[in-house]
């Protein structure tokens, strides 16, 4: 083979390889900025949920609830208006770990759901047995689980943003 023709296929096996990895680059660059764009929107709606319910454990402090008015119609209320929430965001909840791509957020959000029930039932035994004599008791007993139902939402908080975040 002559000098030129040396070059010649030099410079085609050159640009060949040159043209590959350039479609190969650009490629994973779109690959990686889809995948980056998918977690944006996951964490968005993590964030919806999480805080709703961030925001509805704050108005669900059993504390909160049993101190606040001596008159059982309206506590009998807001109870009422608490349980439909609680349900409303226990489904928000189960459908977040049903699509959620990360495991470990799938499995803290079935927890909060389950734990946000049995925080609101403790919480609604307490709350109507105000000014009985085992209020205490029902009372600490509904603060314990809404401390650790907050403890779980901050938890789950926590991994959304791991998980949007993860490279």
């Amino acid at each position: 083979m002559t000098d030129s023709a040396w070059f010649a296929l030099t410079v085609a096996v050159v640009g060949g390889a040159g043209g590959f990895a350039g479609s190969w680059l650009s490629t994973w660059m779109s690959l990686r900025s889809q995948a980056r764009s998918r977690r944006q929107e996951q964490q968005q709606r993590d964030g919806a949920v999480v805080g709703a319910v961030l925001d509805y454990l704050g108005i669900a402090d059993p504390r909160r609830l049993a101190g606040q008015t001596a008159d059982p119609d309206l506590r009998s209320q807001e109870l009422r208006d608490l349980e439909w929430r609680q349900g409303e965001l226990r489904l928000q909840l189960q459908v977040l770990a049903s699509g959620h791509p990360d495991v470990a957020v799938s499995d803290t959000a079935r927890g909060l759901a389950t734990s946000i029930h049995n925080s609101f039932s403790s919480t609604a035994v307490a709350v109507h047995d105000v000014g009985t004599p085992n209020h205490w008791t029902l009372l600490e007993t509904a603060v314990s689980d809404h401390a650790a139902t907050r403890k779980l939402a901050e938890e789950l908080l926590d991994k959304t943003r791991r998980y949007a975040h993860h490279r």
